[in-house]
């Protein structure tokens, strides 16, 4: 989804159909493929398999994968007048509203088995702490606010937002605390953009800020901090550092949605320190985007970079990822979104793009 959303602005900015085809192909494929649930009978009716497993229906529904999902379908599709994609985003939004608890946050992930033979499952399984999952359901249904000007999506997003500012001695990071920060900003900018009263969201958004610039370094990148479990190093899907001050900056989890978000924040303030914030990442993605005469890694961006030897960062620990791995979604097309929003002088949560 986020390679669809970098190629779709990429052939806006650059008035090349092709990537704008390269883009609705990938829509297209997931949908000719029938990877959303469509059967308004099922439990999962709405949702997304995250692979072409285990048939029909998907198994594990992930907070993040479906919002990202319906995220994407809903700004092209309010982009290009695609009335098909705008539902197929509403139908995963109002699925997520369906299963979301009262205090406005949901699961990190539903199980369709359980959903489908237990009666009380919703109302028994856990709700999420963790801004790594709950941020970008926030921007879905105000995307879904949007296009659909159903209050209930800006009332849950807007409720689940103040839960999580309110509650911070339960937040939960998966990789780190400045990661969990770095997703936070998103919804923030976009309910300053929208609601009348913002002084409390306001002092939420600079807090945010703040919190992150505490851990900034050289070339403008913000290094990882606050490991929530260190002995998971190694041992399963964890982060790229185990202690503070180790200088890692993460292109996975971090500073590549940071890019996008602090845009978002300049967009929402006109705030010049906002903009300095995201003109110093900005120069640190250009830094270290790599120039090779391999095409594979040539203009790619790895996984990690150390700050302090200013070269890539090798990381061992981490089994779900390799020591000097490229991912094309969560870090390749969300750093382009990054700096083609600055190029298209766009915002996600409002602007229609000319």
């Amino acid at each position: 989804m986020q390679a669809a959303l970098a190629f779709y602005l990429y052939g806006v900015y650059t008035g090349d159909e092709a990537w704008t085809n390269r883009s609705l192909n990938l829509l297209n494929f997931i949908i000719d493929e029938g990877f959303q649930d469509e059967d308004e009978a099922s439990c999962s009716y709405g949702f997304w398999k995250w692979f072409d497993y285990p048939g029909r229906y998907p198994h594990q529904i992930f907070t993040d994968d479906n919002s990202w999902i319906a995220t994407v379908f809903l700004f092209i599709g309010r982009q290009t007048g695609n009335e098909d994609y705008v539902r197929r985003g509403l139908l995963t939004a109002e699925a997520l509203l369906r299963t979301q608890s009262s205090n406005g946050l949901r699961a990190e992930q539903l199980i369709r088995g359980r959903l489908q033979n237990e009666p009380n499952y919703l109302t028994q399984v856990e709700v999420s702490f963790n801004p790594h999952f709950e941020s970008i359901a926030h921007v879905t249904f105000f995307q879904a606010y949007l296009v659909s000007k159903n209050k209930d999506f800006l009332d849950t997003a807007i409720q689940g937002m103040t839960t999580l500012r309110e509650n911070k001695e339960h937040w939960k990071w998966m990789y780190s605390r400045t990661a969990a920060l770095s997703r936070y900003l998103f919804p923030l900018a976009l309910i300053l953009q929208v609601v009348e009263d913002k002084a409390v969201w306001e002092e939420e958004f600079y807090w945010t800020i703040t919190e992150l610039q505490k851990h900034q370094m050289k070339f403008g990148a913000i290094a990882e901090a606050d490991n929530p479990d260190p002995e998971r190093f190694g041992a399963e899907d964890t982060g790229v550092f185990i202690h503070d001050g180790e200088g890692i900056a993460d292109l996975l989890y971090t500073n590549n949605f940071l890019l996008l978000h602090l845009w978002e924040g300049w967009q929402a303030t006109k705030d010049p320190h906002i903009l300095q914030f995201y003109n110093e990442l900005s120069a640190f993605m250009q830094k270290t985007q790599i120039t090779s005469s391999y095409p594979s890694f040539n203009g790619a961006w790895m996984r990690a970079f150390d700050l302090n030897a200013q070269e890539y960062y090798g990381n061992l620990g981490d089994t779900g990822w390799g020591p000097y791995c490229i991912e094309s979604g969560w870090t390749q097309s969300i750093i382009l979104t990054g700096l083609l929003a600055q190029e298209l002088d766009l915002s996600l949560g409002l602007n229609k793009l000319d």
